[in-house]
């Protein structure tokens, strides 16, 4: 909020573009962080205040799939408004974690 937000919002872009990746997120032993899946959605929630929400996603890192599915959970169901219902964020996670595990399969 002190240091991202003022200058994005000064240069007033047209379309953010988030390469999303949750190796920090809790219990990833590549990034050795702790971040929750809440403070993914929440700085999911700040970016999507930019450039009238037109914010582009991509996975692009998390090596503990479980978890990777909820933090891609949480950032979808920071946009309720992109969302038709909450079982849509259900299937979201589902469809995550699935395409995580190929990926890894294929690593």
């Amino acid at each position: 909020d002190a240091l991202v937000l003022p200058i994005a919002t000064q240069f007033n872009p047209q379309l953010v573009i988030v390469s999303a990746g949750f190796d920090a997120a809790a219990g990833d032993k590549v990034g050795n962080f702790s971040l929750s899946p809440e403070g993914f959605a929440h700085m999911s929630r700040r970016l999507g205040s930019l450039a009238a929400g037109r914010t582009v996603y991509a996975l692009e890192g998390g090596y503990k799939p479980a978890m990777v599915a909820k933090c891609v959970s949480a950032c979808v169901r920071a946009h309720p408004e992109c969302i038709a219902n909450r079982g849509a964020a259900r299937r979201q996670e589902a469809q995550a974690m699935q395409i995580v595990r190929r990926r890894q399969d294929h690593h």
